[in-house]
């Protein structure tokens, strides 16, 4: 397995973002950008340049009705302990 470097790691989870960006949008679902994700949105307009994940902040009954909406498919998955009482986050 190739390991991404960390342009590489945010290129793809831009990508991520821009499609649950689409899926919320869609489905009336509110989400906010927290901590680095945030921090890196304000001030660099980008990316923190050190961050390597994405933060994101959704109220419970928006967070409970994308478990029951979201529908997985070849590309992408959601893993939640509701779905897979054996994922543990």
């Amino acid at each position: 397995m190739k390991e991404l470097t960390l342009q590489e790691l945010k290129d793809i989870e831009f990508n991520l973002l821009k499609v649950f960006d689409e899926f919320c949008k869609e489905n009336n679902i509110r989400y906010f950008l927290a901590y680095g994700t945030l921090l890196g949105a304000v001030r660099y307009k980008k990316f923190i340049p050190w961050d390597d994940d994405v933060d994101l902040l959704i109220p419970r009954d928006d967070y409970e009705r994308m478990i029951k909406l979201f529908k997985d498919s070849d590309r992408y998955r959601l893993f939640a302990f509701e779905k897979d009482s054996d994922y543990l986050y």
